[in-house]
């Protein structure tokens, strides 16, 4: 966003929400527009609208709310932890021998939580009773662990992203030195 989109966009919060006042406009206009300034004025403007038709609350949203209301309307919804528990176990009930393939239906968040391939072979292997509760137990607190960790990731800047990316990959990759 340039200033210029910053300066409507703080126009139309105030209008909206009277009582949302700052001592130095100016500084409030360059605080905005620097963190706002990788997201596109209309993305924006469109997490404004939704903020504004959902709030009950009556006060004017932080610059992070507006970014998280972006960002909901933007991404697809996350399959629920029951939902991706259900893929998890079609995908072990048929992992004896095509583990690989079984990995690779899974949605990217998934594959995350199981971990990799080695993981579906060896609880194919186990009892059903396992399966159904030990493994299920630790696989939903992983998998809620990742979206947590996702929804997190996607409130940062995208210049911020990628460097969150490539820590993250570092650290599998010494995660899986082990």
């Amino acid at each position: 966003m340039t200033r210029d989109d910053t300066k409507k966009l703080l126009l139309a919060i105030t209008t909206m929400y009277p009582n949302y006042k700052a001592d130095n406009k100016a500084l409030m206009v360059d605080l905005w527009s620097e963190m706002l300034r990788e997201y596109d004025y209309n993305t924006i403007m469109q997490g404004l609208k939704a903020y504004i038709t959902t709030d009950t609350s009556g006060f004017a949203p932080s610059i992070g709310k507006l970014i998280q209301m972006c960002n909901d309307l933007n991404k697809p919804r996350a399959v629920s932890d029951l939902e991706a528990w259900s893929l998890v176990y079609k995908a072990i009930c048929n992992s004896n021998y095509n583990a690989i393939d079984e990995y690779n239906k899974l949605p990217p968040q998934v594959q995350t939580a199981v971990g990799d391939v080695g993981n579906l072979k060896q609880w194919a292997m186990l009892d059903t009773r396992s399966v159904k509760s030990v493994i299920q137990s630790q696989f939903l607190r992983s998998y809620r662990d990742v979206v947590q960790t996702e929804k997190e990731k996607m409130r940062l800047p995208e210049t911020m992203q990628e460097r969150y990316k490539v820590l993250q990959d570092a650290t599998i990759k010494q995660l899986n030195a082990l």
